[in-house]
């Protein structure tokens, strides 16, 4: 094991990418359009991102292969389901597998998640 390691991360440390559909926080490490999160060098490599989709909008992230995802609903309703339409409400949890594509859509109603990776052992 290695000794823990505590960064703090401010909110001006913090990029954020918006445009029209969506809105995200990259709070912690990874990669979003282009925008890096603090603490990439981490051996666990946490991806911590705050995801806010408008109606009718969807989000789209590839895994690296060595990551797993959690992602939790935690305002409104979205599809976490790439094989049919299967709206949930906050709040709701999905676990995501190692090299899994993230794929999230609302419908009617905007959506909020947190979507947290990490690198498995």
């Amino acid at each position: 094991m290695t000794e823990p390691k505590y960064r703090d991360i401010t909110k001006d440390m913090i990029p954020v990418y918006e445009d029209d559909n969506m809105k995200v926080h990259i709070i912690a490490g990874g990669e979003f359009k282009g925008l890096h999160g603090p603490l990439e060098v981490i051996e666990t490599k946490p991806i911590f991102l705050d995801i806010e989709l408008g109606p009718n909008r969807e989000f789209i992230y590839d895994l690296d292969s060595s990551l797993k995802a959690f992602i939790f609903l935690v305002e409104g309703e979205a599809n976490f389901n790439v094989n049919k339409e299967e709206l949930i409400s906050s709040p709701k949890g999905v676990l995501y597998g190692e090299g899994s594509s993230i794929k999230i859509n609302t419908k009617d109603n905007k959506g909020r998640f947190f979507s947290i990776s990490r690198k498995t052992t």
